[in-house]
């Protein structure tokens, strides 16, 4: 996949275990200055992609500034010597997210711009030591005065060699810079059960080896790039109502056969379904849990089920990116799949920057769903939502929802006021998601801030038709997130 004529990595490549432009785990690797990793086919083709960016990481690790930060963050001495408990993670984990953001802030004002979404993957996603939350090039920043003798006795932090960080022997997605802070970092690594893993007492070790499992699957099925984009060829006879349970039960129960009637390849022997079909699953969640929380929110949203006899339905997506609600839309044609009586529906982005407006675009459907005459229509608009509200005037259509996906509202409050404040004014019946809990609360405070009477079931809270392939936080040392994971909120008014 790419964006402003740049690959976006994977979070293998990333950490320079697989090509940055092919994503394919080759032998072949070839790492450059320590910063990239390509195959030998890619090796020659990407200089016009990454030369700004290598001499922005290169002068990072010359800059006395960043030199000095690099040390100012090391972690306290206490740390060090013992298990890392609650507490001591948290602190790890908010020197983490500063060494990222001063990474960050380092290369935008180097660059004098902002960054596109494959440079800044490059900077973010990239190994860290579990125990003191630096990157390797944080590492050799402060390696001059970490030499130091005080520093080194303080700290226990050795002089970096050519390659600083190891990785762990297993998962080998974790990594550490000395045996003291490996030691130390063991609990939350490979002993106490993940956040993310309570539901199966998985350790983030364990949960770091089913990433490279979904990345590995997701090199074969789609050469390396985008997303597993399905949905089941079937017309529910009937509405059935979702279920609440755990998001990663829920996708076995509601599609697994169904994959494996869809994929063949998948089921061929028992080893190949159970090898294959947990990962495709996982990848299969990621576009599904669109249209799946947009059922489960009208599902909460009404109080009683004639909006699924309605032969029309009218979604409004806010804050819509082009990578997944656009490119990855044909899965919102599940929608018509389940709602056996729908026979148009309406689809509206809203985000910006975007394309230039079109008319509506009639989407292709299924065999089935053609044959019936059912349609499915698509718009986009290169604005905010209350911008569109206003330019479109008396034609404004209230929809029968306006959602919201992983839209980092916290991140970004100003931008998103006056379209909040609209949506609990004219009483639109709407809903938020989140990547993580986090967020998703700062969110429901900011929704309540605006006066939105938020609906218990719908957030907080888990999502139970969240996606089920996880990916690990970027700032921080520990913790996961995945597509609408969480619910922030949804509200009528």
């Amino acid at each position: 996949m790419s964006e402003n004529g740049g690959p976006i990595p994977s979070m293998v490549a990333n950490l320079l275990q697989a090509c940055h432009y092919c994503c394919k785990d080759t032998i072949d690797l070839h790492l450059e200055k320590r910063r990239l990793s390509k195959c030998s086919k890619c090796k020659s083709d990407d200089w016009q992609y990454h030369k700004a960016l290598c001499k922005a990481l290169r002068a990072m690790t010359q800059d006395c500034d960043m030199k000095q930060i690099a040390t100012d963050n090391l972690p306290p001495e206490i740390l060090l010597p013992t298990t890392m408990g609650r507490m001591e993670t948290h602190i790890m984990n908010k020197l983490s997210r500063e060494n990222g953001l001063e990474e960050l802030k380092f290369v935008r004002e180097f660059l004098g711009r902002e960054l596109t979404a494959s440079e800044q993957n490059t900077v973010v996603w990239q190994p860290k030591c579990i125990g003191c939350g630096r990157t390797d090039r944080m590492i050799r920043a402060g390696a001059e005065v970490e030499s130091a003798p005080a520093i080194s006795v303080l700290f226990k932090v050795p002089r970096p060699k050519r390659h600083a960080l190891k990785p762990c022997p297993k998962c080998e997605t974790a990594f550490y810079c000395c045996e003291e802070h490996w030691k130390a970092a063991q609990a939350i690594h490979a002993i106490r059960p993940a956040e993310e893993g309570f539901d199966s007492g998985r350790t983030q070790c364990q949960l770091y080896e089913e990433l490279r499992l979904d990345h590995s699957f997701m090199s074969t099925m789609t050469d390396g790039s985008g997303h597993l984009v399905w949905i089941p060829e079937r017309i529910k006879q009937q509405w059935e109502r979702l279920e609440v349970g755990q998001a990663r039960k829920n996708w076995e129960k509601e599609f697994a056969n169904e994959l494996k009637d869809g994929l063949p390849s998948i089921a061929e022997t028992k080893e190949s379904e159970e090898m294959t079909l947990p990962p495709a699953l996982r990848a299969i969640s990621v576009g599904l849990s669109m249209p799946m929380t947009m059922l489960y929110a009208l599902q909460h949203l009404n109080d009683d089920e004639e909006w699924t006899r309605k032969p029309e339905l009218t979604i409004h997506v806010l804050g819509a990116s082009g990578r997944k609600e656009v490119a990855a839309g044909i899965v919102f044609e599940e929608m018509l799949h389940r709602l056996p009586e729908l026979e148009h529906l309406r689809s509206y982005a809203l985000f910006a920057p975007a394309p230039p407006n079109f008319k509506p675009e009639y989407m292709d459907t299924c065999q089935e769903c053609s044959s019936r005459k059912r349609a499915r229509t698509h718009e986009l608009h290169a604005m905010l939502y209350h911008e569109y509200v206003e330019m479109m005037g008396a034609q404004y259509v209230e929809p029968d929802l306006a959602i919201a996906f992983n839209t980092g509202v916290t991140f970004y409050d100003d931008d998103w006021k006056e379209t909040i404040d609209l949506l609990v004014r004219r009483k639109i019946p709407s809903a938020f998601t989140a990547f993580n809990e986090e967020e998703a609360r700062g969110e429901a405070e900011l929704l309540k801030e605006a006066g939105a009477t938020l609906i218990p079931e719908m957030g907080p809270i888990r999502n139970p038709w969240g996606s089920a392939q996880l990916a690990p936080d970027l700032f921080r040392l520990t913790g996961f997130y995945s597509d609408n994971r969480w619910l922030a909120g949804a509200f009528r008014g």
